[in-house]
């Protein structure tokens, strides 16, 4: 039961809300009296049987008098007591005194006036059927809100709004929920009262939610993504029950909850932007998904969109769990070759970083496994940007000398001196193609040993490869070098190790003889194949004793058989001592050396590119990030 109805004022004095002020004085003296002795004076409108029994101490009956000072206080606490004037009410009120609140409420219900709507809306609270006080409420303050005011101070005035407020603050902080009540009142001034009640509370909270989120900005990618998820939680409840209160397409609703989203969306971008974790993507997904699902205005639901977009597809393409520090390692690489300069030593430098940690990939999830295959092009694509970027830069046309164009006519010089100049000129460029052609293809054969996915080994790799090896081809690039021609040799001998990018078990199974398998031993010391190696090596060991065993039986038994003919052969010499020996030995041999072997080649033809100290033959738009570029030399 509501306060408002246990502590009135109105019933501390044991008066009616109309009762003149010389009774609430009289009544105030008897209490006073009877508390001096310790004793409690009873009224009738205690309504005992009905509400509790109230415990009058001086403060409480000092606190009543107080409330009931002003004009404001008297008609606060008359919204929520009884009133006595009709014939009728005193009927009511002799059952109220029996304890009969049904027999006096049928009393009231017989007529339609301001004391029998006002005495039924208390009646209802106390049975705490707020359904039926609020109906009755509306019809008292849509009718006799004027009235009602009259009769407790004839000089005020007060809005019904104001009277109506006062009633649903009054209820909802005492903890009632008027809200599901209101659906079943057609007046709309109450529904919007109450509904701002809950709604304002509601906002309020959320806003504070929001402002605590925006307050972990620039305090770290962890704090972010706890920040996100700290709003997403403690604003899911909210929302839903805002949303029962307020429409989809209600103002409020709208704002706050797109304030919501745009904030938790924030948050994600935020981590996921500025973390170096694995599984970052995992993680800034699910407050895109949240923030998306929540957002309602067209900007919002955009962003959300598109941020979510992006982080869905490196969700996608997250690596394997059992891979997530070395593809870790290998983001780290890629983050520190895109800070350095774009050679193709570079480019060759990042493989040779990010070789273990990729063999391992290979190693655990197989060299068809799709992860694998992106993240080997991706590294093949990084390093090949670097050398059809070093390439095209190498060629280009010197820019003038700026002496010659400040100087201009009256510049002097020695046309011998300048012809000696420009020569040096030309065979420095020489030189910084020669070198550069030598690094682009020494790179270029290692891009080759990696595993590639058909999308970048078609349409990316051979397009450039070949257009590489056409350009070196045409200045005699892979012949042997000539100091006459610079160029000429330039890609002579540049070979890669084609084992760079095996694997621990590719190693093993290329391994044939105790050699190898002591080399793999040696490179492999932990290798998954350790024990299976030191066992072929025992069994070749084995094998190898039991040969020479089989070799030594093999030769014991020859020297026997040796010795048994030479003393056959020296007993028949003394029998036949005076015989003459005959001989017939013949060779007969068609011996013959002949090979069907034969070396065909296979000449490639590809575009002409001649070196022009004029013309910029390559093409010099690369872009690492954008998949569909198509970067010709």
């Amino acid at each position: 039961m509501i306060k408002a109805i246990l502590n009135n004022p109105y019933r501390i004095l044991g008066v009616y809300s109309n009762s003149p002020k010389k009774e609430q004085i009289a009544n105030k003296g008897k209490m006073q009296a009877f508390l001096r002795v310790n004793k409690s004076m009873p009224f009738k409108l205690d309504l005992k049987g009905i509400l509790p029994e109230i415990q009058r101490t001086q403060e409480l009956v000092d606190f009543a008098d107080s409330e009931l000072a002003l004009s404001t206080g008297q008609i606060k606490h008359a919204q929520f007591w009884f009133i006595n004037k009709t014939p009728i009410d005193g009927i009511a009120f002799n059952h109220l005194f029996d304890g009969n609140i049904e027999s006096a409420i049928d009393f009231w219900r017989k007529s339609i006036n301001l004391f029998s709507l006002q005495n039924l809306f208390v009646c209802y609270l106390i049975k705490e059927d707020y359904s039926a006080a609020l109906n009755t409420a509306v019809s008292l303050y849509n009718q006799f809100t004027k009235e009602l005011v009259s009769e407790i101070d004839e000089k005020a005035t007060i809005s019904s709004n104001t009277l109506i407020q006062t009633v649903v603050d009054t209820i909802t902080n005492d903890g009632i929920d008027l809200l599901p009540v209101s659906k079943n009142i057609s007046d709309n001034t109450w529904q919007t009262i109450i509904e701002a009640k809950k709604v304002e509370p509601l906002i309020s909270q959320l806003n504070s939610h929001v402002s605590e989120a925006k307050a972990a900005k620039g305090q770290g990618a962890s704090a972010r993504l706890i920040a996100g998820n700290k709003l997403k939680n403690a604003t899911k409840p909210l929302l839903a029950t805002l949303h029962r209160i307020l429409p989809l397409n209600d103002t409020r609703y709208q704002m706050i909850v797109d304030k919501i989203a745009q904030e938790v969306l924030q948050c994600s971008i935020d981590y996921y932007n500025d973390t170096d974790d694995v599984d970052s993507p995992a993680k800034a997904l699910p407050l895109c998904e949240y923030a998306m699902s929540i957002a309602v205005g067209t900007a919002a639901k955009q962003r959300c969109e598109q941020n979510h977009d992006v982080i869905k597809e490196a969700y996608d393409n997250m690596p394997p769990t059992e891979v997530a520090s070395e593809a870790k390692e290998i983001n780290e690489l890629l983050t520190w070759y895109r800070k350095q300069k774009r050679t193709s030593e570079i480019g060759l430098e990042l493989l040779q970083k990010a070789k273990q940690p990729l063999i391992i990939i290979k190693e655990k999830l197989g060299n068809k496994n799709d992860y694998y295959l992106e993240i080997s092009s991706l590294l093949g694509n990084a390093a090949l940007s670097n050398v059809i970027d070093e390439v095209n830069e190498v060629q280009k046309e010197d820019e003038p000398d700026p002496l010659f164009e400040i100087l201009g006519r009256s510049y002097s010089h020695n046309s011998l001196l300048d012809m000696l100049n420009q020569e040096d000129r030309r065979r420095k460029k020489a030189q910084n193609i020669k070198k550069a052609f030598r690094a682009a293809w020494r790179t270029i054969l290692y891009i080759d040993l990696l595993d590639k996915t058909s999308e970048f080994k078609d349409k990316r790799f051979q397009p450039n490869r070949k257009a590489l090896f056409s350009l070196i081809n045409s200045v005699n690039g892979f012949d042997y070098p000539d100091d006459h021609y610079i160029l000429k040799g330039c890609a002579h001998g540049v070979k890669a190790d084609h084992k760079f990018f095996w694997t621990d078990t590719e190693h093993f199974e290329a391994c044939t003889s105790k050699a190898d398998y002591n080399k793999y031993l040696y490179h492999f010391p932990n290798g998954v194949h350790v024990d299976e190696a030191k066992q072929r090596i025992t069994e070749i060991e084995e094998r190898n004793k039991k040969t020479i065993k089989y070799i030594l039986i093999a030769v014991a038994i020859a020297i026997v058989l040796f010795i048994i003919i030479l003393a056959s052969n020296a007993k028949g010499s003394s029998s036949n001592y005076n015989s003459s020996p005959s001989y017939s030995t013949g060779f007969s041999s068609s011996d013959e050396f002949s090979s069907s072997d034969e070396f065909s080649s296979s000449d490639f033809s590809f575009d002409n590119f001649d070196y022009n100290d004029d013309e910029d033959d390559v093409d010099d738009n690369d872009n690492f990030d954008n998949d569909d570029d198509n970067d010709d030399f």
